[in-house]
């Protein structure tokens, strides 16, 4: 998703549903997604998606705002989790408008979403329909794109003779399938997942792998980067393995990191122990408070270039502050 020749690729993922959970303003998303796309450090910004499960400023919004206020940044969503309940024809046009704005800056990621009644019941969407309208909908999307009068007669959607413009700057926007395997579900649920993605999609984005998931992946040649978050993998020590057998296959690591400042500070140390290693996911850019959480004997947790200083210090240098973690502590929690 939009590499800069000569170095890694490296994504800049912002908190749309930390605006209403009045933990930053929008004026802070775009002006970081502003300074993210002049400082030449990150060549994508990706923002979440949901409607009533987990409510957050919508996203084809949101990217048109970001596809004005930037030049040169990729723009994706990690995973569009409502595709299967949006009407085919206005998405269609909506994604290809962004794409036009934008001068065909746009990447898309879609999923099946999390499932729940919330989300699918207001529109009629029975949760075991989810996988047969993802692929249906991917089809009429990309027909929608490429051809200009498209016929259609599917199990969810019905078209006759529908143009859809305008048409993308792209030809056609990719898609990209994300699917988180379940850890305890069986090789035949991966394998068509898997298939899922060769057969419908533009690439694969696996999320949430165990260690023995991710081994079988690389294995199989199925995946060209390697994305472990240590809280799936089991920590460091086996975070470590599953790096150390991309790299014996020449497979590069990016971190996925959703975590705390602390968090941060042991996936960064991670990186530094491997050869393979080029970038580290992180969340909260604009919620500076987030990485004020942790004392580092006066190193900051990221520096003006964007990379974590690291010490030898014992327990990686970090002691948390209190004060600050309890200054933004939701109502009625507490720390201990």
């Amino acid at each position: 998703m939009g590499e800069t020749p000569g170095r890694p690729s490296l994504n800049l993922s912002l908190p749309n549903r930390g605006v209403l959970l009045g933990f930053l303003g929008i004026e802070d998303l775009l002006g970081a997604a502003e300074a993210a796309d002049r400082s030449g450090h990150f060549d994508g910004i990706s923002v979440g998606d949901n409607l009533l499960e987990k409510p957050r400023i919508e996203v084809i919004a949101l990217l048109g705002a970001l596809a004005a206020r930037t030049r040169r940044v990729r723009l994706h969503v990690g995973c569009l989790s409502t595709f299967v309940i949006r009407d085919p024809i206005l998405f269609a046009i909506q994604w290809a408008s962004l794409d036009v704005i934008s001068g065909g800056r746009m990447d898309l990621a879609v999923c099946i979403g999390g499932g729940a009644a919330r989300e699918l019941g207001p529109y009629g969407v029975a949760r075991n329909d989810r996988v047969p309208r993802l692929v249906e909908t991917m089809e009429v999307v990309r027909r929608l794109w490429r051809e200009d009068a498209v016929t259609f007669h599917g199990r969810f959607h019905r078209l006759d003779g529908v143009q859809a413009l305008p048409k993308p700057v792209q030809a056609p926007p990719p898609i990209y399938l994300s699917s988180a395997p379940d850890p305890d579900g069986s090789p035949e649920l991966i394998d068509r997942m898997l298939g899922r993605a060769i057969d419908h999609a533009d690439g694969w984005h696996p999320t949430g792998l165990t260690p023995d998931q991710f081994r079988e992946m690389i294995d199989r040649r199925a995946v060209d980067i390697i994305h472990p978050d240590l809280l799936f993998v089991g920590g460091l020590h086996e975070g470590k393995k599953v790096a150390d057998y991309a790299d014996l296959n020449g497979i590069p690591l990016a971190i996925h990191n959703n975590g705390s400042a602390m968090n941060t500070v042991a996936e960064a140390h991670l990186g530094a122990a491997c050869p393979n290693f080029i970038g580290l996911e992180y969340h909260f850019w604009d919620a500076k408070w987030i990485g004020q959480v942790v004392r580092r004997e006066g190193v900051p947790l990221f520096d003006d270039t964007g990379h974590v200083p690291l010490t030898d210090a014992a327990g990686f240098g970090v002691e948390i502050d209190l004060e600050i973690a309890e200054r933004y502590l939701a109502p009625g929690e507490s720390l201990f």
